[in-house]
Order: structure tokens, then sequence, then C-alpha cells
């Protein structure tokens, strides 16, 4: 233990390659400060991506849009934190997890850090796609190369963020639960059709009151 606390690495940054060494020094430090942050920013990001399914750009103007988002995704993050945590608490009781919710909690909130730092994504997204970033027509070949080769690009550079993430959750898991990676993967998977079910309630109260 205090070989990691030494260590004192910045998890903004070590969770990217050190998730389980990062979320250990997290738990030995007690510090539950940033988690809240952590997942509204979670849920502001889920919030934008639901903006442009629903094509919200057509309806809102762009800081309409990032308002609501930041306000109804941090209800929602918050909200889908305790109840995910508490989901893979008990969950993971039955299969012999060792974690407390609070340091489940931890380990859902830091490993969405790639996600989280994906949101600077936002501003050259805006700046080459403009109003395809919140609309649910993808663009064709035909719409430019330029266009079309940079909406590509940020597709699969989200696309290996968002895979990168539950690879960090996976291992986040694992060290609190003191799990194999294998049977935190049980652990996830018990408890996700609950998680996803109440994610979506939420995301459709929250939108249908903006």
């Amino acid at each position: 233990m205090d070989d990691i606390a030494n260590r004192s690495l910045n998890p903004w940054v070590s969770m990217w390659t050190q998730p389980r060494t990062t979320i250990q020094q997290i738990i030995c430090e007690n510090n539950q400060r940033p988690v809240l942050l952590l997942a509204a920013l979670l849920g502001f990001s889920q919030m934008l991506d639901r903006a442009g399914v629903l094509v919200l750009g057509g309806v809102q103007t762009l800081p309409v849009l990032l308002v609501s988002a930041a306000i109804s995704g941090a209800l929602v993050g918050i909200t889908a934190l305790y109840v995910s945590g508490y989901l893979l608490y008990w969950t993971g009781k039955l299969i012999g997890g060792k974690g407390s919710a609070r340091d489940i909690r931890a380990a859902i909130a830091w490993s969405g850090i790639p996600i989280i730092w994906a949101l600077l994504l936002l501003v050259p997204e805006l700046i080459l796609l403009g109003d395809a970033v919140f609309s649910a027509d993808t663009p064709r070949e035909d719409a430019g190369a330029v266009f079309y080769s940079a909406y590509l690009m940020f597709y699969v550079i989200e696309l290996i963020i968002g895979v990168w993430a539950f690879v960090l959750l996976l291992l986040c898991v694992a060290q609190v639960q003191d799990f194999s990676v294998s049977k935190a993967l049980v652990n996830i998977i018990i408890a996700s059709p609950a998680v996803i079910v109440l994610a979506l309630m939420l995301m459709a109260a929250v939108l249908l009151l903006i």
C-alpha cells in the first residue's frame, strides 16, 4: 500500500495505462470528491450522444443544447452511478465480491476517464462537421472528401475510446472486487440489464422535460 501511495499517480492521466494501480491508489487515499464530477461529465457525454440520435441540433440552438445536456446529464450521470454501483455491489456479493459500494462507484466513475477526455473532441467536431455532429444523418462519401474523412476519423476514435473505457471498467471492477477479469465480466453482465433499462428510462424522462 505504501508503494502505491508513494507513486503519486495523477488518475486523470494514469487511468489510461495503469488502471489497477490507479484505482487502488484512489481507494487508499479515500478521495471520493471527484466521483460526482466524473459522473456528471459522463452523463453530459451520454446526453450529447442522445442529442445526435434525436437530431436535437435541428430544433435547439447550440448553446441551449449544450446547457440542457449539461444539466440533464449531471442528473442522469449521478443517478446512474449510484444505481449501477449498488447493482454491481449486490450482484458482486453473490459471487464473492469484496468491494464496498463506495469503491465500486469510484471504479465506475474513474474508468470513464477516456470518455471524459473525448469531450474535447467536440470542439474540432463542431468546427469540421458543424450541424452534422447532432444529426442522425450519416455523411455519405459524396458529401466531400474532407468532410467524410473527418466524420470517419471521429467515429473510429470515439469507438476505440468507448472500447478502451469498457476495458478499464473491467480492470477497475476486478481490482476493487478482488476478482479475475473474467469474473469481473460476469459481475458486469449480471448487473447490466437492470442498469441499461434504468439508464434508458432516466434519459427518456429527462428528455421529456427539456
